[in-house]
């Protein structure tokens, strides 16, 4: 942390120390207030979302809707705190971030090859349950993240090979 000089009007110079956020959200009160706020915000968003599904879905924006936008905020400063002292799961959301714009491109497609296999099995000839969007199946919602997220890492993988590889022939031939 650094330190400033404040100077008051008669001139005297003060130390102080930078207070940064970091510094306000690790006081144990402030860190209460923000999981109580970000359960009663939850309550709220479900609520509000059940209530008013319509002015949602036709975007009817309300003072109220921005509680959703501020409850994610506190929540990712909140569990970006934890991560942070379990190392192991520190480094695979990190990789996972490092492989989000593999992850963007790759799921959906990848669901909808899941949805073309269940419907296959159950014999969807006509394809009316394929055709839901996003997808087809949303009670095996488990199934649809583990796989299109490890087929996606997977693919992910594959790419930073490919460029590794290419990399070291460029290197090498310079």
């Amino acid at each position: 942390m650094r330190n400033y000089v404040v100077f008051n009007n008669s001139g005297e110079g003060e130390v102080v120390r930078n207070s940064s956020v970091r510094d306000f959200l690790s006081k144990r009160i402030v860190q209460i207030v923000l999981v109580v706020l970000m359960i009663v915000g939850y309550v709220y968003v479900y609520w509000y979302s059940t209530k008013h599904w319509v002015d949602l879905i036709f975007g009817s924006v309300t003072l109220m809707m921005y509680l959703p936008g501020i409850v994610g905020i506190i929540s990712c400063l909140i569990l970006s705190g934890l991560l942070k002292a379990v190392p192991c799961v520190n480094r695979f959301f990190a990789y996972l971030g490092k492989c989000s714009l593999v992850i963007m491109i790759v799921h959906y497609p990848i669901l909808k090859i899941i949805d073309k296999i269940i419907c296959l099995y159950i014999g969807d000839a006509d394809g009316t349950i394929y055709d839901k969007i996003p997808v087809s199946f949303p009670n095996i919602w488990p199934v649809y993240i583990v796989v299109s997220i490890g087929v996606s890492l997977i693919v992910a993988w594959v790419v930073n090979r490919i460029k590794a590889t290419y990399r070291s022939r460029a290197e090498s031939s310079s």
